[in-house]
């Protein structure tokens, strides 16, 4: 059976692309499957340094792959959920010590929202369009959305987007917050270039320990952060890439990364 999500390195990225057009990417759970496995080859891989989360052809994803919940006991559903969750894979995305970004065109909409939700970049096309519907179908967020929105974009905007399960634009993303890009479809991987450019041009142990910092700002009042952010300070001192990036920067040449 041809895979449904597909995997390619290159240039140091790992392209993680969900491939069921027909169906508008939604996820079912041999994608489910798929995708997490496809996230620890990534972040196994020495050789990969950034992430790209995207969807073939004209979407991002529409979500679940309802046809699954018509029939599902609750034992299953917990089975499910433990397994294959949206919260499970993106925690997963969210715990991987390399940045991942969300590359979005068409919809974007339920669970796949709420995997981008994840993600520590989003780069969007101008016709990108995001919403939870999950009501109009009797059914609530059920991967992150209702706690991972409103901290996203604000609680009343999160309500309302929740509540009515409107679709919103691109453009009123990136206003909330929660899209860091808006460009032309055509310009999505310059724009995606550029940023990862600037990325590897860090030190990767580097970045690992700032994504575990900025982390803690989910799940953590603001004192215990900032203890967790001083540690974590003291240790990049531990490591052969801080003195070289001292040292770089004070002999005005650039850094060699040995990324330990």
């Amino acid at each position: 059976m041809p895979g449904k999500v597909l995997y390619e390195v290159k240039d140091q990225v790992a392209y993680i692309t969900l491939s069921n057009p027909g169906k508008y990417n939604a996820l079912d759970i041999e994608m489910r499957r798929q995708l997490i496995e496809m996230l620890d080859k990534a972040e196994k891989d020495n050789d990969v340094r950034v992430i790209v989360i995207r969807g073939e052809g004209e979407n991002f994803s529409a979500g679940a792959d309802l046809n699954y919940f018509l029939n599902i006991s609750i034992e299953e559903l917990d089975q499910f959920i433990k397994q294959y969750g949206t919260t499970t894979i993106g925690l997963k995305i969210r715990d991987i010590p390399k940045p991942v970004i969300a590359l979005v065109k068409g919809y974007c909409i339920g669970g796949g929202f709420e995997l981008v939700q994840y993600c520590d970049i989003v780069i969007a096309s101008e016709k990108a369009v995001f919403g939870q519907p999950e009501l109009k179908v009797g059914l609530i967020p059920g991967g992150g959305g209702t706690q991972n929105l409103p901290r996203l974009i604000g609680d009343k905007k999160a309500r309302e987007m929740i509540y009515t399960g409107s679709f919103v634009s691109a453009e009123e993303m990136a206003r909330a917050g929660l899209v860091n890009h808006v460009v032309k479809e055509e310009e999505l991987y310059e724009k995606l270039n550029q940023i990862v450019k600037k990325i590897l041009s860090k030190s990767p142990i580097h970045i690992a320990i700032a994504k575990q910092a900025i982390n803690y700002t989910l799940e953590a009042p603001i004192s215990t952060g900032l203890r967790v952010e001083t540690e974590l300070f003291k240790q990049i001192f531990e490591t052969e890439d801080t003195r070289e990036g001292i040292k770089a920067f004070l002999e005005k040449r650039k850094p060699k990364w040995k990324g330990k």
